[in-house]
């Protein structure tokens, strides 16, 4: 069996007023007579929609997107819905015809009516090219409801790309407050891209009625100009950390020095029988381990003092700071606000 062959879709083409509207009537007038609940048991419907036709022929399309309206709340069609879609293209509320077109593809593809959904798809492929966009994008904190034109708009479409209508429009958010923010909109005609930002709002303090914290007593306050105790002696703590931090450290370059000058005098004595340069280098490498281990003492007390300072005037907001001994060498912790 030969493999059909595959052809590209070819251009969408550019339809004239009449040869549109044409395509347009003839496929609504096929939907009326195919369902006969759009004329026998509501006639007022028929009676919109064939008005709706007369006013369009006249270029009228405001007032014959009104009576469409009224005619598809009645009796719902998908020969009304393109109409609909005809004329809110021709009014230049491309995202209200986008909107009609979808819906009769869908139905027209389902039902499938072949001619119908070919017509909406070529519409589609045409208008969305041209579509103008509205992005909504949030603020802290989020807003409880937010609307467009005094429709729900939907707090899930923030930061997302909606399709609109060009022209004036007034979006309006509620917040958490109570407070209600109003910023009327311009979107151009044609591919237009419009970005609002909501305002950023300080995040409202929720007490839960049910459990109620018992209150915490009152701190005394200290004297103006005078820091608290606590707070000086948390202070002190954390410099007499640092200053044992760094005495350590200078212990351990000081006793690695030591060693290599060790090396370097042992090297200068063979059997014993040392040179005055091996002499001096001992005396060097005795010298450094003394101060090694004064550094060293003097560090580790400075590390465990400012330990003990910190721990004990503790506090929820201050730092707070560990030390201890693993694995053969002393570690130090800290976490908190510094």
């Amino acid at each position: 069996m030969r493999e059909p062959i595959k052809r590209t879709r070819p251009k969408p083409p550019r339809y004239s007023v009449g040869i549109l509207m044409f395509w347009v009537w003839g496929l609504g007038a096929l939907t009326a007579q195919a369902q006969p609940g759009a004329s026998d048991p509501l006639p007022k419907a028929a009676q919109l929609f064939d008005s709706a036709r007369d006013l369009m022929r006249q270029g009228d399309f405001v007032g014959a997107c009104k009576l469409l309206e009224e005619s598809q709340r009645l009796d719902a069609s998908d020969g009304t819905r393109l109409n609909l879609g005809v004329c809110n293209e021709r009014q230049g509320k491309l995202a209200s015809a986008v909107r009609h077109y979808q819906a009769v593809l869908l139905s027209a593809e389902n039902q499938g009516h072949a001619e119908r959904a070919r017509f909406a798809r070529e519409r589609l492929e045409a208008l969305r090219p041209k579509l103008s966009y509205l992005e909504v994008r949030g603020g802290q904190p989020a807003p409880r409801s937010l609307e467009l034109d005094g429709a729900p708009f939907g707090v899930a479409r923030i930061d997302q790309r909606v399709a609109v209508d060009p022209g004036e429009h007034q979006l309006s958010a509620v917040f958490p407050d109570g407070t209600r923010w109003t910023k009327q909109v311009q979107v151009g005609a044609e591919a237009d891209l419009v970005v609002v930002r909501l305002p950023m709002r300080q995040a409202e303090r929720v007490v839960a009625t049910s459990s109620v914290a018992p209150a915490q007593p009152a701190r005394p306050s200290p004297a103006p100009g005078a820091d608290e105790p606590d707070t000086l002696i948390r202070d002190a703590g954390l410099v007499t950390l640092a200053i044992g931090g760094f005495s350590v450290v200078l212990a351990g370059f000081l006793g690695l020095h030591a060693l290599d000058l060790r090396k370097q005098s042992d090297a200068e004595c063979p059997g014993g029988a040392c040179t005055q340069q091996g002499v001096e280098l001992n005396d060097d490498a005795r010298r450094n381990g003394n101060w090694a281990t004064v550094f060293g003492v003097l560090g580790v007390a400075a590390v465990g003092t400012g330990v003990l300072m910190v721990t004990i005037f503790d506090d929820s907001s201050a730092p707070q700071v560990g030390a201890g001994w693993s694995e053969g060498a002393w570690t130090l912790g800290a976490r908190g606000a510094f």
